[in-house]
């Protein structure tokens, strides 16, 4: 018996990938978390209050930081990329924030 399988479109940087989610994937958000990973674009480009921001990995806020790409969120291969397209680096949270 097949595996139900859909095809959703991932926008990764500059590429359009479509990919096929079956039951090793169970939703597009994970694939495309994967499809990234596997390419190397480990940067999370975050909107927030305080502007278009992207984490490097190792950042303070990196590992808490999700991406909703439909809320116009990425990811990005390179500080250069995101930086070119008017993303700023996040800022270290002051000391006394908690």
């Amino acid at each position: 018996m097949p595996l139900p399988v859909q095809v959703g479109i991932v926008f990764v940087g500059i590429f359009t990938v479509a990919v096929a989610i079956g039951t090793a994937w169970p939703s597009i958000r994970s694939a495309a978390t994967t499809l990234v990973a596997w390419q190397g674009c480990t940067i999370k480009g975050n909107l927030s209050e305080n502007g278009d921001i992207y984490h490097m990995p190792g950042d303070e806020r990196y590992a808490e930081t999700r991406i909703d790409t439909s809320r116009g969120e990425r990811w990005f291969c390179t500080a250069a990329e995101a930086e070119a397209a008017g993303w700023r680096r996040a800022r270290p949270a002051p000391s006394n924030w908690k």
